[in-house]
């Protein structure tokens, strides 16, 4: 894993504040500095963008700033991960798809683990969230739970001991437990070590931010029961493109990261979806009876649109539904070519419900394709799923989502 620094005084107006004076207009102006103290009296400054004012000239300067800590004596303790680009200016400034790692955005709430030096006599450990230090405020009111104490139970949950970490490092953690409200359902709680910086504040208040290495530390006994983010390797763009839409649905997108430590997201359309429909508490008969609507409105050409002029607000769902047939119809298409063209994926593999109709699509290749020497292409597809019922599609569109026992087998396997 490349290795690379953030230079934090390259950004103009940071060494002002540093040296306590007063920095340009644009700086006051794009950048908010919030103080703050913990419950043990310890006074911090939080220095973070304005997103309302961050434009995308500004990610690869001002966007390092997404959530920085200065402690008490002007040293930086605590450094989130940076703001991340738009996939097509990163694309621009990566066109070759070389030396990018690619990993999987991993759903949670972030939180940073630091040591400050000023803390009592000799030092000790702090969190920090992206707005808050020490983290005492209330976040789950029916468990009586700050995020502090949600970190420190997973933490002895997974038998992790502070104070054997080494102190020059900021630790950055994702936290998944069920309080937050994520898609993906959790049988226990966990604890995702995502990147480990090495902070270096100097006599003269110059800050360089390292990352860290850390898959030396995976098998350490201090992070045996933590999780790391699975790592894709994908060779290109178009690889990435076609297998993307069949990422499961509980992961919630792919992180990438180049050699100058410049990043970008993807979010997995899956995910959106089922975000969306959750978010909106569209899990009920209402929503499931609009869906049903419009996949019998378009079996008849403009039947969808006549519908949306009496019913507009229902434009939002429908172009959700659309989209989402179009990721199952997607899906179905590279499930066929990777178990019956590349077969890289036996048919037993899939989910019963893949099975059936990857079968009957190779019963069309079979019967009518293969006399005259054509083969199964996306058309072919859409074509075979444009004859399924509305019922049928129903069932294929939602049962992944409603069944708890549904596993990622019905999804192309992405290598790891």
């Amino acid at each position: 894993m490349s290795q690379y620094v953030y230079k934090l005084n390259e950004i103009p107006g940071f060494t002002h504040l540093m040296l306590n004076q007063s920095p340009n207009i644009f700086f006051k102006k794009i950048i908010n500095i919030t103080d703050t103290k913990t419950k043990n009296n310890q006074d911090y400054k939080i220095i973070s963008y304005d997103s309302a004012y961050l434009n995308n000239e500004h990610v690869l300067t001002y966007g390092i700033f997404r959530s920085i800590v200065v402690n008490s004596v002007n040293d930086v303790v605590s450094f989130f991960p940076p703001k991340k680009m738009k996939f097509t200016d990163f694309h621009k400034r990566n066109p070759d798809f070389n030396n990018i790692i690619v990993q999987e955005f991993v759903e949670g709430v972030g939180i940073n683990l630091f040591w400050d030096p000023t803390i009592g006599i000799t030092g000790g450990w702090e969190i920090a969230s992206l707005d808050d230090v020490g983290c005492h405020v209330l976040y789950s009111v029916e468990d009586n739970k700050s995020l502090r104490d949600i970190f420190m139970d997973i933490i002895q949950q997974k038998n992790m001991d502070i104070d054997s970490l080494e102190k020059r490092y900021c630790y950055h953690f994702i936290i998944q437990h069920p309080v937050f409200g994520l898609i993906k359902q959790l049988d226990q709680h966990e604890l995702f070590l995502i990147n480990v910086f090495e902070i270096v504040n100097t006599g003269d208040h110059t800050v360089n931010v390292f990352t860290v290495d850390y898959s030396g530390m995976k098998e350490t006994q201090n992070f045996t029961h933590l999780k790391f983010p699975k790592v894709y390797h994908f060779t290109s763009y178009q690889q990435l493109n076609d297998d993307f839409t069949s990422i499961p649905y509980t992961t919630m997108g792919l992180h990438f990261t180049d050699n100058n430590g410049r990043q970008c997201k993807l979010i997995n359309p899956n995910y959106e979806y089922v975000k969306y429909i959750k978010d909106s508490n569209m899990f009920d008969i209402d929503i499931f009876r609009h869906q049903y609507i419009y996949l019998c409105l378009r079996k008849e050409e403009g039947k969808v649109v006549d519908y949306l002029t009496n019913h507009y607000l229902n434009r939002k769902h429908f172009l959700f539904f659309k989209k989402h047939l179009y990721l199952f119809t997607q899906t179905l298409y590279l499930n066929y070519i990777y178990c019956y063209v590349k077969k890289e994926i036996k048919l037993s593999m899939y989910s019963d419900i893949y099975q059936l109709h990857l079968k009957l699509i190779h019963q069309i290749y079979i019967n009518e394709l293969k006399p005259v020497k054509e083969n199964i292409k996306k058309k072919t597809v859409i074509d075979y799923v444009n004859t399924l019922s509305p019922e049928m599609l129903m069932y294929l569109l939602n049962y992944q989502y409603l069944d708890s026992s549904y596993m990622s087998e019905s999804s192309v396997a992405i290598a790891n």
